[in-house]
């Protein structure tokens, strides 16, 4: 499989913010499979001491989140950045593709933040930046495709694997047309 989804639950909407977790899984949008996934908390000191930094409306935005998913806020088993950078590029290496696409929901958001956070650890990222796909672009060109039912919102690998699910039924209607 050459192409992973990506969610992360952030602090911050703009490149240089706080990044909570990465969730990913492979997937293969022909085919309609599903792959390995990776889930990885972050230590917000670590993002702090690269000169991350979060924004008020975010924060509020968490304060009116389930309990489930503000768990993540204080998490016990948070890596530092640079552990958890190195265990993503181990993931994405994984795939056996040089021409591996990485998924983001938003073409300014997931993918724009994880390649800052490799920018501020001074690690380059080891995929190729024009293989970056935007899923909402996709979502939004095929809106009468149900995305699937959700089960643990704002919780990064949750949300990845929603995302790579309804990216496998555009797909499949795509290749139905």
């Amino acid at each position: 499989m050459q192409d992973i989804m990506v969610d992360i639950e952030t602090l911050g909407t703009t490149p240089g913010s706080v990044v909570l977790s990465i969730g990913a899984i492979m997937f293969d949008p022909e085919a309609g499979l599903l792959g390995p996934t990776f889930y990885e908390e972050i230590n917000q000191q670590s993002c702090f001491d690269i000169g991350c930094t979060t924004d008020a409306s975010t924060i509020l935005w968490w304060n009116r989140q389930s309990a489930d998913a503000r768990a993540v806020l204080d998490s016990t088993v948070a890596k530092p950045i640079q552990d958890v950078l190195h265990l993503f590029s181990s993931f994405v290496e994984s795939t056996h593709s040089k021409s591996v696409r990485i998924w983001g929901n938003g073409s300014d958001f997931d993918n724009v933040l994880i390649i800052s956070l490799y920018n501020k650890c001074n690690r380059i990222p080891n995929w190729k930046y024009y293989n970056h796909r935007c899923f909402r672009t996709l979502k939004n060109l095929f809106p009468g495709v149900p995305t699937g039912e959700n089960t643990g919102k704002h919780n990064a690998l949750n949300d990845a694997i929603a995302q790579a699910e309804h990216a496998c039924a555009i797909f499949k209607k795509m290749r139905n047309r």
